[in-house]
C-alpha cells in the first residue's frame, strides 16, 4: 500500500505542475520556448540519462533507502519550484524531478516483486500501475481545489502555496519509509543458473541427446544428459 501511495504521489505532482504551469508562466513571464523546455525537454532528458544507472543501482543497493532519498530530493524540487524567482531555478527543479521519477518508477516495482508472493505478483504490479493512474487524475482534481482555495486566501501567486501544500503531503510518507526494512531479494543463484540452462536449451548444443532438454529444465548446473548422466557436450548420444 505504501508503494502504491508513493507511485500515486509522484504522478499526482507531475499533473499538478502541468496544471499550474500557466499561472507560473504568467507570474514569471517566461517564453513559449522556455515553457517547452520546462514541460518536456528537461525532465524527459533527465529521466532518460538517469534511468539506466539508477536501474543498475536498484539491482545492487538498498531500495528502501533509495526511495527515501528520492522523496527527499523530490520535496526539495517542489520547494525550489515554490521559491523560484525565474526560469533557471524552475529548470533545475524539473531536472531533479526527472531524476526522481527514474527512482520512483523503478524501485517500487523491484520492491513489489520481493514483497509479494509469486502467485500474486501480477496483481501487486497492477496495483502500482493503478496508483500511478489515479495519482495523475488526483493531481488535476486535488490541485485545482487547493489552488482555488489558496487563491481566495492569498492575493498574489497562489501557485507557490499550492506547491508548498503538496510538498507537505510528501513529507507524510517519510516516517513509514524510515521504519520499512529492505526485503530479501528473491533472485537467487539457482534461478540465474536455470535461466542459463534455458538459454542452452533454446540453442542447439552439439553432441547433446534429444532428451537433454528435460535435464536442462532442472535447477542443477551444469545440466546432465538424461541417458548417460554426462555433460551434454561430452555426450556422444545424439538421440
Amino acid at each position: 500500500m505504501l508503494l502504491v501511495l508513493t507511485s500515486a504521489l509522484l504522478l499526482m505532482d507531475t499533473s499538478l505542475i502541468s496544471l499550474l504551469i500557466e499561472p507560473m508562466r504568467r507570474d514569471l513571464a517566461f517564453s513559449d520556448a522556455e515553457l517547452g523546455l520546462l514541460q518536456g525537454a528537461f525532465p524527459t532528458l533527465a529521466f532518460a540519462v538517469c534511468a539506466l544507472p539508477i536501474g543498475l543501482l536498484v539491482d545492487r543497493m538498498n531500495r528502501v533507502r533509495m526511495v527515501l532519498i528520492a522523496l527527499v530530493v523530490w520535496t526539495i524540487a517542489l520547494l525550489l519550484i515554490m521559491a523560484a524567482p525565474g526560469f533557471w531555478m524552475l529548470a533545475v527543479a524539473k531536472v531533479l524531478i526527472g531524476c526522481v521519477q527514474a527512482v520512483l518508477i523503478t524501485a517500487p516495482f523491484s520492491l513489489v516483486a520481493d514483497l509479494s508472493e509469486r502467485r500474486r505478483r501480477s496483481a501487486a504490479v497492477s496495483a502500482l500501475v493503478i496508483g500511478q493512474s489515479l495519482g495523475g487524475a488526483l493531481g488535476f482534481a486535488l490541485g485545482g481545489i487547493v489552488f482555488t482555495a489558496m487563491s481566495s486566501v492569498v492575493d498574489s501567486e497562489p501557485w507557490r502555496f499550492t506547491m508548498l501544500a503538496f510538498a507537505a503531503i510528501g513529507l507524510l510518507l517519510f516516517p513509514f519509509f524510515l521504519r520499512m526494512r529492505e526485503p530479501a531479494r528473491t533472485e537467487t543463484e539457482g534461478d540465474i543458473r536455470t535461466a542459463r540452462a534455458l538459454f542452452h536449451e533454446l540453442g542447439a548444443t552439439p553432441g547433446c541427446c534429444g532428451r537433454c532438454s528435460w535435464a536442462m529444465r532442472s535447477r542443477r548446473w551444469p545440466p546432465r544428459c538424461c541417458r548417460c548422466g554426462r555433460r551434454p557436450r561430452s555426450c556422444g548420444d545424439t538421440g
